[in-house]
């Protein structure tokens, strides 16, 4: 048997050493990107909608419709999601979702969007297991938990500020103004993880983490080497 050496606890500060600055910044800036996007969208639709001219039962009805999505758009995922890059999958996937919102905050027509905001909800729920199966990948594992912690929690405060920048919006450019905002948001996650990010294709975890020059942990073991099971 096999005995792997202990890997202590990796502090914040380290985060911001050894090469891994760019992953963090990179990260923090995409979950910040996508959930503003992701509860921009999800949060915001049936007000939206009824601000756009529909009744309140016509905007929840529409509303209920499209959220019969998020199973099937969980699932979709299975495709693909071991298949391909990640970062390539997320960058597709946002990519194609700002066009949708494009569509539905520009279309005259109920039919399309509909048809547009099931898609858009099937496929910003795809990116989900993307997005998170990613995060871990890339820090060691002294640093793991606390780097996708980071990552997500600060993707969590830009969404307590699109809640208010949301209804800022509405008011001030209206309900197509509101979706070029979150296409734009959404577009920009995908190309920040798409163009900026690490590849993690066919790489076991140690090799993603030696692939910067990390600084040796307190107990002395370099990060990089964390076993890739851990």
């Amino acid at each position: 048997m096999v005995v792997q050496p202990v890997v202590a606890a990796g502090r914040p500060l380290d985060l911001v050493r050894g090469g891994y600055l760019k992953r963090t910044v990179v990260l923090c800036l995409a979950m910040s990107l996508a959930l503003s996007g992701f509860y921009g969208y999800n949060s915001w639709v049936p007000t939206l909608l009824t601000e756009h001219g529909f009744s309140t039962s016509q905007s929840l009805a529409y509303s209920s419709v499209m959220s019969l999505a998020t199973v099937p758009g969980a699932l979709f995922a299975l495709l693909f999601i071991d298949r391909m890059e990640r970062r390539t999958a997320v960058l597709i996937l946002y990519t194609v979702v700002a066009g949708l919102m494009l569509v539905f905050g520009l279309t005259d027509s109920d039919t399309v969007l509909l048809a547009s905001g099931l898609c858009i909800t099937l496929l910003l729920q795809a990116s989900t297991p993307c997005m998170y199966a990613y995060l871990p990948e890339i820090f060691p594992t002294s640093l793991r938990a606390l780097g996708a912690g980071l990552s997500n929690g600060t993707g969590r405060l830009a969404v307590f500020g699109t809640t208010f920048l949301v209804a800022a919006l509405l008011t001030w450019i209206g309900f197509t103004g509101v979706f070029l905002y979150l296409a734009g948001v959404v577009l920009l996650a995908g190309f920040t993880i798409g163009l900026f990010g690490e590849r993690t294709r066919g790489r076991s975890l140690e090799e993603i983490a030696s692939s910067v020059g990390a600084a040796r942990g307190r107990s002395g073991v370099d990060p990089a080497v964390a076993p890739a099971g851990s």
